[in-house]
């Protein structure tokens, strides 16, 4: 017997029907929860008997009502549970996406080269276009010795990596073969592959929330695996347990934003991120994309 049936029954059992002796009351009381679970789980079969019989006589129409309308504000609870969204049609949608910029945020504690303890704060402003098959990343990492800026541009087509670090007017430059270039271009790591890959785990539906002032839907995977498909530094291997959630505005079904937290075995090591600000198809220019490189 599952909750609703619980509730149902204990609902049932202190209702005043108004019968000619107890035998008869009791055996009412059988019938109604002997046909609430057959018509829960056939809707489309013909009424069972009971409610006919029931139906039949005024004395117990007000009674049988109650009991409808009560199963009905259940079966509601029930179903308000369930997602308002088509999972795996906003990720085939999300592969038609041409555009998106959005603004990661994370704070990592314990991170290779800090002092023991120490948190580090880091924020990237991403922009991505995949009709251009390029990324720009606008990054910004405070550590013990103080904040280091860098600009990085993906290049696809040129297959390269190029990360420009303005205060120091130098930058790194890093060709990519053509196995490792394809890996990333599968695994970006960005919002429209992140949901993707989520559905290839077990995945708990978080309902219906608002988020940032906006309704949407969740759903949260827990799977360290995970962390090699999201791009950025959950992918390094620093973390035992990873706990992704991704959430989708219930208007236009496109995500919204995404959390990541990660922590290792030991914990010392720990990792709480959002993936938010998200905007997809907005207008790029290319010359976002074209590398400043200092003289």
């Amino acid at each position: 017997m599952n909750d609703h049936e619980k509730y149902l029954q204990e609902f049932i059992k202190d209702m005043p029907f108004d019968a000619p002796d107890r035998a008869h009351r009791e055996a009412l009381k059988r019938q109604l929860l002997n046909a609430f679970p057959r018509h829960r789980l056939q809707p489309t079969a013909q009424p069972v008997g009971v409610w006919r019989t029931l139906m039949k006589s005024k004395r117990y129409k007000l009674v049988t009502a109650a009991v409808i309308v009560f199963a009905a504000c259940l079966a509601m609870t029930f179903f308000d549970k369930t997602s308002g969204i088509a999972w795996a049609k906003v990720a085939q949608r999300l592969q038609e996406i041409q555009t998106v910029t959005y603004r990661i945020t994370a704070n990592i504690k314990g991170m290779p080269g800090t002092p023991e303890g120490y948190v580090t704060h880091t924020k990237q402003d991403v922009h991505v276009s995949y009709d251009q098959g390029a990324v720009h990343i606008e990054s910004t990492l405070q550590t013990p010795r103080g904040a280091r800026q860098t600009r990085t541009y993906i290049l696809f087509e040129d297959s390269v990596i190029i990360t420009v670090m303005p205060a120091q007017k130098t930058y790194l430059k890093v060709e990519i073969g053509p196995e490792q270039m394809n890996e990333m271009d599968q695994e970006k790591g960005d919002p429209a592959t992140i949901l993707k890959a989520m559905l290839d785990y077990d995945y708990t539906e978080l309902g219906r929330k608002t988020i940032d002032g906006v309704a949407a839907w969740g759903i949260e995977v827990s799977d360290p695996k995970l962390g090699a498909k999201m791009g950025s530094f959950i992918s390094g291997g620093m973390f035992d347990e990873i706990t992704v959630q991704l959430w989708v505005d219930e208007t236009s079904e496109l995500p919204i934003k995404i959390t990541a937290q990660g922590s290792s075995v030991n914990r010392q090591t720990s990792m709480d991120m959002i993936m938010g600000q998200l905007q997809w198809d907005v207008h790029m220019d290319p010359a976002l994309f074209v590398p400043e490189i200092p003289e």
